[in-house]
């Protein structure tokens, strides 16, 4: 029998898979207005009653909930999975806001 620590454990997985398909639907959904005009409805717009990017937004969304739930599940306290994520969430908005300024091209002063 499968248990759930196993499937998730490593990063070898089927969850990469699934995130590929939920960007691949994104891409779809995006596509869709810019091909056809804005207010295009998508195939399964009908059907289910919301777009496939948003059916795909919701998928990445229940992932990223699964994984920080066992990432809570795994850590010794409250405390210790407060300051890893404290930490992780502090260097993705550093690079956020760094990125774009390292890449920026400053233009030389004028000599008129």
């Amino acid at each position: 029998m499968l248990l759930q620590s196993s499937v998730t454990e490593g990063r070898d997985n089927s969850f990469n898979v699934l995130r590929m398909i939920a960007a691949g639907a994104v891409l779809i959904s995006h596509a869709y207005p810019l091909s056809f005009g804005p207010g295009t409805s998508e195939p399964l717009e009908t059907a289910l009653r919301m777009t496939l990017g948003t059916l795909a937004v919701l998928t990445f969304f229940a992932i990223s909930g699964h994984f920080i739930s066992l990432s809570f599940h795994n850590r010794r306290s409250f405390v210790h999975f407060a300051t890893r994520g404290h930490c992780e969430f502090t260097r993705v908005c550093f690079a956020c806001w760094y990125s774009p300024r390292l890449y920026s091209v400053q233009q030389p002063p004028r000599l008129d």
